[in-house]
């Protein structure tokens, strides 16, 4: 018994690692920041990980309790500032909650709003980004939403550095395993690099 969840883990990690290989060049590729695409569009990628506290969970059909477990995401998000300030991005992401082991793939729309032109000095942001978790193999379908407020700080070195606290809101949906979703809402801080 003990070989066969070590065998599960394993293949699960297997399934990780191959959406993390095809997910790189998605988390590394970016242009230089404030690179121009055309004449009005101007490109910016962040990739955080970010790491959350379950403040309430449970099944649907329940009312949530106390939370349990954590999670644990990494995301990489594309963009463009539609504005001098605003920029709408699109991404994806692993995410992971330890309660009940659920793993899913989101899809993430996101906005940002900058507090500096073209966040080109250090300075602070809010966001606001829902997704939806693809049901692939045994990972986890459902959705996912955030709300936060960062501060981005200058390095020079090609890349800046964000600092991230918001509160989540996690369903996740396997009805192999489970009759109903299962709600997790955090709060979190995130560590990433904005390009």
């Amino acid at each position: 018994m003990a070989w066969q969840s070590f065998r599960n883990v394993k293949v699960n990690m297997k399934k990780i690692l191959i959406i993390v290989f095809i997910a790189i060049p998605f988390l590394t590729y970016s242009q230089e920041n404030g690179e121009e695409i055309g004449r009005r569009w101007m490109y910016t990628s962040t990739s955080t990980i970010e790491f959350q506290l379950n403040n309430q969970s449970g099944f649907s059909n329940q009312p949530l309790e106390k939370g349990d477990g954590n999670g644990f995401e990494i995301n990489s998000m594309h963009g463009v500032f539609l504005t001098k300030r605003i920029v709408f991005s699109l991404g994806t992401g692993i995410n992971y909650n330890s309660n009940l082991d659920f793993q899913s793939v989101p899809l993430i729309v996101e906005l940002k709003y900058y507090f500096k032109k073209y966040s080109n000095e250090n300075g602070l942001y809010v966001l606001l980004n829902t997704g939806k978790h693809l049901q692939i193999g045994d990972l986890d379908g459902g959705q996912t939403a955030k709300l936060g407020a960062g501060y981005v700080i200058k390095t020079y070195l090609g890349f800046d550095v964000c600092l991230e606290l918001f509160a989540k809101s996690k369903t996740f949906t396997d009805k192999s395993k489970y009759e109903f979703s299962y709600n997790a809402d955090s709060f979190g801080f995130a560590l990433g690099i904005k390009l």
